[in-house]
């Protein structure tokens, strides 16, 4: 089963996530992204689901780190926000 990697400090979301994507994947979530390459490593996700602003991380910025490293380069990223101002 292909595993997805949901990263949002909203628990709500990373519930929502999870209701809606496991019938179909295996889903592990996460509300700090500060430990991302150990849930990487642990978990060999085939993609990942990340919040855009979390507290106080910047989504894309950690984007930019797993897109750094040539072990986590490929693995498929989105960026996700509940924003309203970002469309």
């Amino acid at each position: 089963m292909k595993c997805i990697l949901c990263i949002d400090d909203e628990e709500d979301v990373l519930d929502t996530l999870n209701v809606i994507l496991s019938d179909e994947y295996s889903v592990r979530t996460s509300s700090t992204p500060n430990n991302v390459f150990h849930l990487i490593q642990q978990h060999k996700p085939d993609l990942i689901l990340m919040d855009i602003n979390m507290e106080p991380f910047n989504g894309l910025e950690i984007c930019k780190a797993i897109k750094s490293y040539i072990t986590t380069e490929n693995i498929p990223l989105i960026i996700i926000s509940s924003d309203e101002r970002i469309q």
